[in-house]
């Protein structure tokens, strides 16, 4: 088994002598799954990070102390932006 491996990646690895390199034809390598994300706080760094999140295609959630400021950033944002309060 560890040289079939061994010869399946080199096969990947090293041009052929042709001069051409062999290409995987297989699954994507990564695959986008949404995470949910909290993010404590929601001052410059928090609404910033949490924005850019929520950009990405995350479900976000924002708690801060003020319950206000969360909510008015999830309601910014729109769908898959949430707000809690942290105390």
């Amino acid at each position: 088994m560890a040289r079939a491996v061994a010869s399946a990646i080199t096969a990947i690895a090293v041009p052929s002598r042709m001069g051409r390199q062999s290409v995987s034809t297989g699954a994507p390598r990564f695959t986008f799954r949404p995470m949910k994300i909290a993010v404590l706080g929601v001052g410059h760094i928090g609404s910033t990070v949490g924005r850019l999140w929520h950009a990405a295609g995350h479900d976000v959630t924002f708690a801060g102390r003020d319950a206000g400021e969360s909510r008015d950033l999830a309601a910014d944002l729109g769908a898959r932006a949430h707000a809690a309060t942290a105390s």
